[in-house]
């Protein structure tokens, strides 16, 4: 499976200073529970190269860019009181029509 690069996305206001905050870029896989920062591009990354590799599985497929902007958006415009990844991965596929 194809991963999903920085180059990848549309979006272009992303933070990438993830050790001037304390943060590991390299440490991405976080737990369903732990929240989603939608402006720090590593984490957005992560996030989106995770999702696809659920939803591709089954599909049998691999992603295209209109998956990765759905999902880009979804994570972009999900409302604010839906903190945990599981519960913005569930939002992003509750609305994957509207995106």
């Amino acid at each position: 499976m194809t991963v999903v690069t920085r180059a990848d996305l549309t979006l272009r206001d992303y933070s990438w200073s993830a050790l001037a905050n304390h943060d590991n870029p390299h440490l991405t896989h976080f737990p369903d529970n732990a929240e989603l920062n939608r402006t720090e591009g590593y984490e957005v990354l992560s996030f989106i190269n995770r999702f696809l590799a659920v939803i591709r599985r089954g599909a049998g497929g691999d992603w295209t860019k209109d998956d990765v902007r759905k999902i880009e958006h979804g994570v972009r415009i999900h409302p604010d009181n839906i903190r945990g990844q599981a519960n913005v991965r569930k939002w992003i596929c509750d609305n994957w029509i509207r995106l």
